[in-house]
């Protein structure tokens, strides 16, 4: 009966583990304290906002990291992660691109506007941290748009240059929810989550947030696992009663 109980507890407690926040995208919002400051130099804590300035998404030799630019302003945010400290936002190629307080946020410019026909993304980076490895996933992922937008938003997900999933046609006013598996990473993997334009980068305000999760099991694992355990009992029982008998 001892075993039998064991195993249940066991049951009980993987039915009940429940995701864990890691990071989260607008809890961890830091602001830099001096212009030219990277969002990994405002904080130690595993996030950088960044931009492909190099060169196509998807290739994180590519990035650069946006820096604190106090005199920025977006939909009412003064003061932002842009491409420059003190000139945004006209930088080409990265023009207007940033990442500001409460999720606000806008792309670059599209692949009609810039001369390498590359779109240009803001991109939220996340590293795991020591202590963090394991089985993780994006949750509570929001994406959505201001009226007026002209090309609706793509968002992709990537751990290090790994493409995990791609969402299209964001349009104005709309919202997108998204969550994915990350699979198993380890300490020093980067989780990117880049908001990126269609052709053209047309008034391409958004609002972003998403947390990076412990993953818990699928609800097809759970049944497995309901199963294995009530087999194991059941064995268990039979196993003791022949012995006593």
């Amino acid at each position: 009966m001892r075993t039998f109980i064991q195993i249940l507890a066991l049951f009980l407690a993987a039915g009940s583990t429940k995701a864990g926040i890691v990071a989260s995208f607008q809890a961890d919002y830091v602001t830099g304290t001096t212009a030219g400051q990277t969002r990994a130099a405002a904080s130690g804590d595993g996030w950088n906002y960044m931009t492909n300035s190099g060169g196509a998404i998807g290739t994180a030799s590519n990035y650069t990291s946006l820096v604190w630019n106090p005199t920025a302003n977006l939909d009412g945010k003064t003061g932002g992660y842009t491409f420059s400290s003190t000139a945004y936002p006209l930088i080409p190629p990265d023009t207007y691109v940033g990442l500001f307080a409460d999720g606000v946020g806008h792309v670059g410019k599209g692949s009609s506007q810039d001369a390498s026909s590359i779109s240009r993304y803001a991109i939220a980076a996340y590293t795991i941290q020591t202590g963090e490895a394991g089985s993780l996933a994006l949750n509570n992922g929001v994406l959505s748009t201001t009226a007026g937008i002209g090309n609706p938003l793509n968002l992709k997900v990537y751990v290090n240059d790994l493409l995990i999933h791609t969402y299209t046609g964001v349009s104005s006013s709309a919202s997108l929810n998204f969550s994915d598996s990350l699979g198993t990473l380890n300490a020093g993997d980067t989780v990117y989550v880049a908001v990126g334009p269609g052709t053209s980068d047309n008034s391409a305000h958004f609002n972003l947030n998403f947390d990076v999760v412990t993953a818990v099991p699928e609800p097809g694992t759970l049944v497995l696992f309901t199963v294995g355990t009530i087999t194991c009992a059941l064995g268990a029982l039979r196993k003791k009663r022949r012995k006593t008998a």
